[in-house]
C-alpha cells in the first residue's frame, strides 16, 4: 500500500515540471496540488479535512499573490525530496522537507 502511495505523489513531479518548462501556471499549480492532496489523503484525518477545506482557497490565493509567477524548481526539487525520504522510511527527514515546502509561503 505504501509504494502505491508513494507511486501517487511522484506522478505529479513530472507534471509539475513540464509544466514549468512551458510556463502553464495553471498546470503547474494543479500538479502542487495534486501532489499535496496525496498526502492530506493518506492522513485519513477528518480533522486535517476540515481544516484545509476552509484553508486551502486562501492558502491558493496568497500563494498566487505572493509569487506573482509561477511555482519554482525548488518546490518540484523539494517534492522529490519529500517522497525519496519517505520511500527511504526516513519519517523525520520526510517530515522536514514537508515544513522547508511549506515555508516557501513565508
Amino acid at each position: 500500500y505504501f509504494e502505491r502511495f508513494l507511486q501517487r505523489a511522484s506522478r505529479d513531479v513530472l507534471p509539475a515540471k513540464q509544466a514549468l518548462r512551458g510556463a502553464d501556471p495553471r498546470a503547474a499549480f494543479a500538479a502542487d496540488s495534486r501532489f499535496h492532496q496525496v498526502f492530506v489523503a493518506r492522513a485519513d484525518n477528518a480533522q486535517v479535512d476540515s481544516a484545509l477545506a476552509h484553508l486551502t482557497p486562501a492558502v491558493d490565493r496568497l500563494e498566487r499573490l505572493a509569487i506573482r509567477a509561477l511555482p519554482g524548481g525548488r518546490s518540484v526539487a523539494q517534492h522529490q525530496a519529500i517522497i525519496e525520504r519517505a520511500a527511504a522510511g526516513n519519517a523525520a527527514g520526510a517530515g522536514t522537507a514537508v515544513r522547508e515546502n511549506w515555508l516557501t509561503l513565508s
